[in-house]
């Protein structure tokens, strides 16, 4: 086999390897404080700080304490703050989705809390009520 034949065996696994899915936090928008064109913002007020959090798609907020197959909980940009139930204001600046908010009721039961059309432009408050939304569907997110 070729010096370059041994190359691509090579690369080709590695590469595969680097395709893997990322942790469900990794979903950071455009990872700026700015809600652009497209993404789906949080915005955190304790304090005045307006700490954000930034999607491309919907997000199942919630985590289940000592669940080893749920996914890390999403947090504010910057900061230890958990998104659930710590967002005061939502603005969807997706280009074509409506995005519903849900919350879960003590009993682990999804309702739908506010739906927000596409291209708002402004934030729209939301009162710390937030254990996910979504986004192009009215079904609750998934990722328990």
């Amino acid at each position: 086999m070729s010096k370059l034949g041994r190359m691509v065996v090579l690369v080709l696994p590695l590469a595969a390897a680097m395709a893997v899915a990322a942790p469900a936090s990794a979903d950071d928008g455009d990872g700026t404080l700015n809600c652009v064109n497209g993404e789906i913002c949080f915005r955190e007020n304790a304090n005045n700080s307006n700490n954000v959090k930034h999607f491309w798609n919907g997000a199942n907020h919630w985590q289940q304490e000592n669940c080893q197959l749920c996914h890390i909980a999403y947090r504010f940009t910057g900061t230890n703050h958990y998104v659930m139930d710590n967002a005061n204001s939502v603005r969807n600046r997706d280009t074509i989705c409506t995005v519903t908010l849900w919350d879960v009721d003590r009993y682990g039961v999804w309702f739908n809390y506010a739906n927000f059309q596409w291209q708002s432009d402004s934030y729209l408050p939301v009162y710390n009520v937030n254990n996910g939304h979504s986004r192009c569907s009215f079904d609750p997110p998934n990722g328990l």
